[in-house]
């Protein structure tokens, strides 16, 4: 389930990138986990590589 959210950041970038950068600052390790491991996905940075750049940087 936790891979999930990089195909619906693709599907939907408005929104899904917005819940992402909070997400990325979550107190929650598993979260955080998740998020990075999905920064990880080529879709991603397909999509947008600067974006994914600038999250990883946070």
């Amino acid at each position: 389930m936790g891979y999930c959210w990089s195909v619906a950041v693709v599907a939907s970038p408005e929104g899904g990138k917005k819940m992402m950068e909070r997400w990325i600052s979550s107190k929650d390790r598993d979260i955080r986990s998740i998020i990075l491991e999905n920064l990880k996905k080529k879709r991603l940075s397909n999509m947008d590589g600067g974006w994914v750049s600038e999250i990883k940087s946070r």
